[in-house]
């Protein structure tokens, strides 16, 4: 039996190669610690969140005389919301308007159009505000991305946003019918109470606007929630003369 003494050189050379594998233990460990982090720091900070600011904000708690809804900035002074919700008043009147997640932006809007829904059905639901001052959301808040709700299909996620009870909510779900009894509604899981009425339904992977959230069922069959289609509000308000996005 052979026998190999470890000398000083050896030893030193031996101390080495056990230092590079040390060295290089601690980069790949550093390597695959950092993207954890970067993404922990992400998900504390709402970065990667399903739901960014951009479809928060535009969304306001809107007070009547008569009680409190939702509203949806569409355009640089337009706004969408549920006829139901201004329809006791009239064409003309004026409404407040208070954006929670922009620094609480408070301002007014006129009704220029309310959705005949007794006439003409539910899918009329909807109607059309206008601010008083032109220049009153002065960059602090950008208008919702519409996006169509031709593209959205069933079980795709979406989130619901509004102010029920007159406080902030967001909620999340899927469409669960996209063709309710073949009328102009989508069916979706996501939560909403009343005070929602006004308030959007976004798709979740495109993160735009697709519906305007209306209803919601009670008692046996709580936890659905209506809003209907934003392709046919659009082609319906075009009819009118009126675009959403001005």
């Amino acid at each position: 039996m052979k026998y190999i003494f470890i000398g000083p050189i050896a030893q030193a050379a031996k101390r080495r190669i056990i230092y590079k594998k040390l060295e290089f233990a601690t980069y790949i460990l550093f390597a695959c610690l950092v993207p954890l982090f970067v993404i922990y720091v992400g998900f504390k900070s709402e970065i990667f969140t399903s739901a960014s600011y951009d479809i928060v904000k535009p969304v306001a708690l809107l007070t009547t005389s008569r009680g409190t809804g939702s509203a949806i900035l569409t355009g640089k002074t337009r706004f969408l919301t549920a006829a139901h919700v201004v329809e006791k008043g009239k064409v003309g009147d004026i409404v407040e308007l208070d954006f929670e997640k922009a620094d609480d932006l408070k301002t007014q809007a006129k009704v220029i159009f309310i959705g005949d829904r007794i006439n003409l059905g539910d899918e009329y639901d909807f109607a059309v505000l206008e601010l008083t001052d032109r220049n009153a959301m002065n960059g602090r808040v950008v208008p919702i991305n519409l996006g169509s709700s031709a593209s959205a299909k069933l079980n795709d996620r979406v989130i619901v946003v509004g102010y029920p009870a007159a406080g902030f909510s967001l909620t999340n779900g899927v469409i669960s019918n996209d063709k309710v009894n073949k009328t102009e509604f989508f069916l979706v899981d996501a939560g909403a109470w009343p005070g929602n009425s006004g308030g959007a339904l976004i798709n979740e992977n495109a993160q735009k606007l697709t519906g305007l959230v209306v209803a919601r069922t009670i008692g046996n069959f709580s936890g659905r929630t209506y809003a209907i289609k934003l392709d046919f509000i659009i082609s319906k308000l075009k009819a009118e003369g009126l675009d959403l996005t001005q």
